[in-house]
């Protein structure tokens, strides 16, 4: 049999355990990360054609067509004031109920070519809203984007694909290249067109991971 003494010590080291146990403060748990948004956006294009001369033909053709512009050709084109008179009379003859129902037909027209407005949930409508501050971010980065002259002269094309790591600010936290174009001077100028309008991005809210494709192409 265990003798009492055993059993009081066993006791003692059950309720030591519990105790160490008690006062261990719990492992520190990772805080997760905010939401981070990724958008895929749509070709970016920078289209754009080497400059080219016009024949002498063609700006012979265009003086001759101005100069057969003449002062009668052009008031020829307006009417007589009796012509004037006779049509604002014509209009000034129309019964009301023929005015009631042009107003009634167009007012019907118009009601026809609305379309139903479609109801968002609040997470589409907050998907929605990234989708169209990606759109934002795009033409904010189109307004500063141009074909490198030498590219053009080269006939360089191609297309880049860039990662752009806003924060929640607007701010711009990382900007790399996901995809080269093959050309070095196409995938700067993609770069600088960001780096150049970052500072008018909206603020998303949140973090965001925009992956934007610039296409450059010649025509």
């Amino acid at each position: 049999m265990i003798s009492r003494g055993a059993l009081l010590l066993s006791a003692v080291a059950h309720a030591l355990v519990l105790v160490h146990l008690h006062l261990t403060p719990p492992l520190p748990q990772t805080a997760p990360e905010g939401r981070v948004l990724l958008v895929n956006l749509t070709d970016l294009q920078q289209v754009s054609a080497p400059a080219k001369a016009f024949p002498k033909s063609a700006h012979k053709e265009r003086r001759s067509s101005v100069r057969s512009l003449t002062p009668s050709s052009v008031k020829s084109d307006h009417q007589t004031p009796s012509a004037q008179k006779e049509f604002q009379v014509s209009q000034g003859n129309q019964t009301p109920a023929a005015a009631v129902t042009e107003k009634e037909a167009s007012k019907s027209e118009s009601v026809a070519e609305e379309p139903p407005k479609r109801v968002f949930s609040p997470e589409e409508a907050g998907e929605e809203y990234l989708k169209n501050y990606g759109q934002l971010v795009r033409d904010a980065v189109a307004r500063y984007l141009s074909y490198p002259p030498l590219a053009k002269r080269m006939g360089w094309e191609g297309k880049v694909i860039l990662r752009i790591v806003l924060d929640k600010e607007g701010k711009l936290l990382d900007l790399t290249i996901q995809k080269s174009s093959g050309y070095q001077l196409l995938d700067q100028a993609a770069l600088e067109a960001v780096e150049r309008a970052h500072s008018f991005f909206p603020k998303p809210g949140i973090k965001v991971v925009i992956l934007l494709p610039v296409a450059f192409r010649l025509e």
